[in-house]
C-alpha cells in the first residue's frame, strides 16, 4: 500500500488537501494527515485541529514511517527532514496567480519530484523548470458539482437573507492588502447589500488591528472565528471586492465567474 502523508504549516491547507487526499484513500493509499509540532509561532495548528475535529477526520503530529510520498503547498525546505528523506516529494500548486514571485518561481518548483498544478495555464508557466502534472482544482469540485447549498451556508455562517445581494470582500494580508483603507466604503455599501468579510487568514491572527474597527460596525458581517473554504463564500457572493494581487482574485473570476472588483 501507498503511504502518503499531507504536511501542514497553515490551517487554509485543509480545503487544498481534503478532496485530493479522499480520492486517493479511495484507490487504495493510506493517507496521513501530518500537523507538526512548530516552534516557529507560524503553524496555527489548533485552528487545524478543531477543523479536523469538527469534520471528524483523523490527524498526526508524526510524519508515517516508510512514508513513500511527501505533499505540501510550500517550498521544499518545509519538508526537508529525515523522515522524508527517501519518499518521493510533492509539490501542491495551491493558486493561479502569476503576480506574485512564489506560485511560478524556479525556487518554488525545484527541488520537487513532482509539481501538481491547476491547468494548462499554469503548466506553461511552470514547464520552464520542471516537469509539472495537471491535476485540476480539487477543492472546487463540490462548488461545480453543485452540492453547496445557499441556504444552508448562509444559516452556518449567520448570514441574513433579506434580498439584498451579497458582496464578499476578500483582502489579501500584509502590505498587499486594501485591509483598513476602505473602511468607509465597505460601510456605505452596506445601504445597499450585505456585506461579507473574510480576512486574510494570516491577517486574522497575525493582524488583528486591522480588521478589528470593522468588526464594530453591525451592518458589516466578518467571518473571523472560522477558516471556511472559499468555494462556499463563493457560493453565497453574488459580487466579489478583492484585493487584485490576491489569489482570490483570479479564483474568483475563473473559477467562481463572480462580477469581480479589484
Amino acid at each position: 500500500m501507498t503511504i502518503i502523508d499531507f504536511y501542514h504549516v497553515d490551517s487554509f491547507e485543509i480545503f487544498e488537501y481534503l478532496n485530493i487526499a479522499k480520492n486517493l484513500e479511495d484507490l487504495g493509499c493510506e493517507i496521513n494527515l501530518v500537523l507538526p509540532d512548530s516552534n516557529t509561532g507560524w503553524f496555527d495548528k489548533t485552528v487545524a485541529e478543531e477543523i479536523y475535529d469538527d469534520l471528524g477526520i483523523k490527524y498526526s503530529h508524526l510524519p508515517s514511517a516508510n512514508v513513500d510520498m511527501v505533499i505540501t503547498t510550500q517550498y521544499h525546505n518545509v519538508i526537508n527532514i529525515p523522515e522524508y528523506k527517501n519518499a518521493i516529494s510533492c509539490r501542491l500548486v495551491y493558486g493561479i496567480n502569476s503576480e506574485k514571485n512564489f506560485t511560478y518561481s524556479y525556487k518554488s518548483s525545484i527541488p520537487f519530484d513532482i509539481v501538481v498544478c491547476p491547468g494548462e495555464f499554469s503548466f506553461n508557466l511552470l514547464k520552464r523548470y520542471t516537469h509539472p502534472i495537471i491535476g485540476g482544482y480539487p477543492k472546487y469540485d463540490p462548488y461545480f458539482l453543485g452540492k453547496y447549498q445557499r441556504d444552508k451556508l448562509l444559516k452556518y455562517y449567520v448570514l441574513q437573507d433579506n434580498g439584498k445581494k451579497n458582496i464578499l470582500y476578500l483582502p489579501t494580508w500584509a502590505s498587499e492588502s486594501s485591509l483598513g483603507n476602505c473602511d468607509q466604503f465597505l460601510v456605505k455599501l452596506s445601504n445597499y447589500y450585505n456585506i461579507i468579510i473574510k480576512p486574510h487568514h494570516v491577517s486574522l491572527r497575525k493582524e488583528k488591528f486591522r480588521w478589528q474597527d470593522l468588526s464594530r460596525h453591525n451592518d458589516l458581517h466578518i467571518i473571523s472565528n472560522v477558516s471556511p473554504p472559499l468555494p462556499e463564500l463563493l457560493t453565497l457572493s453574488d459580487i466579489v471586492i478583492s484585493d487584485a494581487l490576491s489569489g482570490s482574485f483570479w479564483e474568483s473570476i475563473l473559477i467562481g465567474q463572480k462580477p469581480t472588483l479589484g
